[in-house]
């Protein structure tokens, strides 16, 4: 999931005006704006917004990386909680508010991401630190 994650964030940086992105952009343009495409006017600081996003997702998505090849790899359980509740609030949240707005295509989005990363997360959790584990 990190290489989808960083490939996501670099894309929201430098291609979401893309058509790549087409179909989000017009979802997000009739959520918020009633309208198939986003006003011009606010074009930039929706690009720029994105481009955050973007940025934001490649940073968490690498430090995801180091705490699953350092910590993981030494099977310290802490490592498995920080992540699984990082991903569950940012879950949380992220859903609240998207639903709160309309934003179902994000709350889609944003869930598919969560399983795709507690899931594998959990599973590698319960193969290998889990409480009462023999090895």
């Amino acid at each position: 999931m990190n290489a989808l994650s960083v490939l996501l964030g670099l894309s929201l940086v430098f291609a979401f005006s893309s058509p790549l992105f087409e179909f989000y952009r017009r979802s997000l343009a009739e959520v918020f704006f009633s309208a198939t495409v986003v006003p011009s006017a606010v074009e930039p600081y929706f690009a720029w917004s994105m481009a955050l996003i973007g940025a934001a997702t490649v940073g968490w998505a690498v430090t995801n990386l180091f705490l699953v090849l350092t910590a993981f790899g030494r099977g310290e359980p802490w490592s498995f909680i920080a992540l699984i509740a990082s991903t569950l609030v940012w879950t949380f949240l992220e859903v609240l508010v998207s639903a709160e707005m309309g934003a179902q295509i994000e709350t889609v989005f944003v869930l598919a991401a969560s399983v795709s990363v507690v899931l594998p997360t959990a599973v590698a959790w319960w193969i290998t630190v889990r409480p009462g584990k023999t090895s």
